[in-house]
């Protein structure tokens, strides 16, 4: 592993823009129209795309064609994101710290480039990125390794000298098999299995300051 990583990957939903929550109330509406109220084992799906997402709901809770509910979910999700978006806790000072520090960032989502450019646009945020991949530039999605090899190829530059801030299992398996350190951010890291093949761990994007910047970045000793 390098003593200097030279670029920084971000994923966005859930990383960068708190969408999670939106997720959680448009599921739980989504549901209620179909008379069904979540249950304490409702399947983790945030972070895959809404496709595979309803898929899994459906089986879970016997709803049959998944289409059903994503015809429902979409629009209660584009009406709650208009409504409720805000960027995580310590995203806007963290780019701006790195942008100080020279570092190229990239935006890696599986979301589809109208989606990652709406949610960019929403938070003004589009002109800090070198560049954005979405879903609609690869074959094959996260957890697939493809999409942060792409982003090493566009830095010109071997996957080892990235860094990707994940903060789902799919995103965290994505960039550890392509070969990035990782840094998982989520409130509830510690108790989360999934995330754990991350090399650093932490719970909010504040928790990466001028200290960790210095040490990715400028060379000098890394760990959890």
């Amino acid at each position: 592993m390098t003593d200097r990583f030279r670029a920084a990957c971000f994923d966005l939903d859930g990383t960068l823009v708190d969408t999670e929550p939106i997720h959680n109330e448009a599921e739980r509406q989504m549901l209620f129209h179909f008379g069904v109220e979540i249950t304490p084992d409702h399947p983790r799906n945030f972070g895959v795309i809404p496709e595979r997402g309803m898929i899994v709901v459906a089986d879970f809770y016997g709803l049959g064609d998944p289409q059903q509910l994503l015809d429902i979910y979409v629009p209660l999700w584009d009406r709650l994101l208009e409504e409720r978006l805000t960027m995580m806790p310590g995203a806007e000072t963290l780019l701006a710290r790195l942008g100080d520090a020279s570092v190229p960032l990239a935006l890696v989502t599986s979301g589809d480039r109208q989606y990652a450019d709406l949610v960019l646009g929403m938070i003004g945020m589009a002109d800090l990125f070198a560049f954005t991949l979405s879903g609609d530039d690869v074959s094959e999605r996260k957890p697939s390794p493809e999409p942060y090899l792409l982003a090493a190829d566009r830095f010109g530059l071997p996957p080892g000298e990235v860094v990707v801030f994940e903060d789902s299992a799919v995103g965290v398996a994505s960039a550890v098999a392509a070969g990035m350190f990782c840094v998982a951010v989520n409130a509830d890291v510690h108790n989360r299995p999934e995330l754990a093949a991350a090399q650093l761990r932490i719970t909010s994007l504040d928790d990466f300051g001028p200290l960790e910047i210095r040490r990715l970045f400028a060379g000098g000793p890394v760990g959890d």
